[in-house]
């Protein structure tokens, strides 16, 4: 009769072999594979933001969306990757909006560089962006979309209506 329930240390090292192992059909695995044992390359963990609706900010200098992860090991790498979408709602053709991913204020990854430029109102941009970070670090993380616009000597600048923005983080284990 095969055995339900094994007791930790049991079993002798080398004594279970892939030839004795005939199935694995009913077999229930509890828990879950410790971070440092994971394989090079495993997901460890998913962080996503995505605001539900429209974002009312059309001021320069605006934060559209964040999210916080923190990393189960120093050596992880967080794959990052998302989108924005906006309309020009106004201001001079000369005029243009930019784009940053930043971590903890700090721009890691430039994005939609002159977006809008020459544009007639209601023209509409999406940009995307993928960056790999290597945090170095256990502690908590913020990545923000950031985005402002330039006057090019016009006062007035440019207005924007953002219709969405997403960040998704994945801790790749390295």
């Amino acid at each position: 009769m095969p055995l339900s329930l094994i007791k930790t240390n049991s079993i002798a090292a080398g004594n279970i072999t892939s030839a004795l192992i005939t199935s694995v059909a009913n077999t229930a695995i509890v828990g879950r594979i410790a971070t440092a044992q994971q394989p090079t390359g495993a997901v460890l963990q998913v962080v996503s933001t995505q605001p539900a609706g429209a974002i009312s900010s059309t001021t320069a200098n605006a934060i559209l969306t964040s999210l916080s992860i923190t990393p189960s090991s120093a050596s992880s790498r967080i794959l990052l990757f998302g989108s924005v979408e906006g309309e020009r709602n106004g201001g001079s053709a000369g005029n243009y909006i930019f784009g940053q991913l930043r971590k903890n204020t700090t721009n890691i990854r430039g994005f939609m560089n002159a977006a809008g430029y020459q544009q007639t109102t209601g023209a509409r941009n999406y940009n995307s962006f993928a960056y790999i970070d290597s945090p170095s670090t256990t502690s908590a993380i913020t990545y923000d979309l950031w985005v402002d616009h330039t006057t090019s000597g016009a006062a007035s600048g440019i207005t924007w209506g953002w219709y969405s923005a997403s960040i998704h983080a994945l801790e790749i284990a390295s």
